[in-house]
């Protein structure tokens, strides 16, 4: 079934690009917008996002700035680390929505987050 849906709707399709953007923005709307109360940063890019998003974090940790960093292989919030357990660069935007919400929960000023292409334009 979801072969046949892929086939009548493509991934640039405007019915695929509106389901993707309705997710994102029912998930943003679940949640209460969290990223409205965080300085966000997105990094994006071939190679190097994991490297930069972590040294970001690294600084923010040196200045005392609570933060919360999502990448592929780690997702931290205010120092307290745990495995990425999707292995994606960006999750899910119910996902998102929920670790932005429990940033904010906790505190937090800004989120680093690493950013794929692909989920871009995905509105993720």
């Amino acid at each position: 079934m979801m072969d046949f849906l892929r086939r009548l709707f493509p991934p640039k399709s405007p019915v695929r690009k509106s389901w993707y953007f309705l997710k994102a923005v029912l998930a943003a709307v679940i949640y209460g917008y969290p990223a409205k109360k965080l300085i966000m940063i997105g990094v994006t890019g071939t190679d190097g996002k994991t490297t930069t998003i972590e040294m970001i974090s690294r600084i923010l940790e040196e200045a005392k700035i609570p933060h919360l960093m999502l990448s592929t292989v780690s997702i931290s919030l205010n120092g307290k680390r745990v495995e990425n357990d999707t292995k994606r660069t960006t999750m899910s935007p119910f996902r998102t929505q929920k670790l932005l919400k429990e940033a904010v929960d906790s505190n937090a000023e800004v989120a680093v987050i690493e950013v794929s292409s692909h989920a871009i334009d995905q509105y993720r």
